[in-house]
């Protein structure tokens, strides 16, 4: 009789001890689950290169010699490449970019028209985000090049400008994977020449200019 309740407190024991194996076990399978579930597969990393359609919208200021505000907006097609790397969920790389645009703006003011045209606009930047399942959101910063010609006529003065000027870009966007090695992405772009002179007696002007795309890319990861 001792032995039989010796071998059925060891029984209760090993039930006991497999139970919480089980339970453990069960915990750590869920655990998983979700890290899995938000995880992200290392599809980011790697080479990539796309197309994207994106509207334009502009407001110039113009305060010297004569003082003028007129918006512009367009749509536009331009391409970008870059390179990613991934560690986990973290993503970072880098972006160039270049959009043919075809802003144009005019403006009268004090005896004087005034016109003004963004025809190019590229950048490089940096980008940093975070991907959770077949989504990767990215905030993005670097510099910006844009071609602006501008010019003022009338009431006894001439002045023309046709350079290509450097500022700051900076925005946020999100990217869609399709399958391993394509993929959508939306993202929006503010850039910022601060004030353009054109010396002494010249033009002196502001652009203020932000960017809604919408893009196709292919990774070679």
């Amino acid at each position: 009789m001792a032995l039989f309740w010796r071998s059925a407190r060891v029984g209760r024991g090993v039930l006991g001890l497999a139970a919480m194996v089980v339970a453990v076990a069960s915990t750590r399978v869920q655990a998983q689950q979700y890290t899995q579930s938000w995880a992200a597969p290392p599809i980011w990393r790697g080479a990539h290169f796309g197309v994207h359609g994106t509207y334009e919208l502009s407001d110039v200021e113009f305060t010297a010699p004569a003082v003028a505000n007129f918006d512009r907006s367009s749509f536009a097609l331009g391409v970008h490449g870059g390179y990613s790397w991934q560690v986990g969920a973290l993503v970072a790389g880098f972006e160039i970019d270049a959009t043919r645009l075809g802003l144009n703006g005019a403006g009268f003011s004090r005896g004087a028209t005034i016109t003004s045209e963004s025809t190019f606009a590229a950048t490089g930047r940096g980008r940093l985000g975070v991907a959770f399942e077949n989504f990767l959101v990215y905030g993005t910063l670097g510099m910006s090049a844009g071609h602006f010609k501008t010019s003022l006529s009338g009431a006894g003065v001439s002045l023309s400008s046709n350079d290509l000027e450097l500022g700051l870009v900076y925005g946020a966007g999100v990217e869609m994977s399709l399958m391993p090695s394509l993929s959508l992405r939306v993202e929006a772009l503010h850039y910022d020449y601060g004030q353009i002179e054109r010396g002494p007696g010249g033009l002196a002007f502001s652009p203020d200019q932000t960017s809604v795309r919408a893009g196709v890319t292919l990774r070679l990861n």
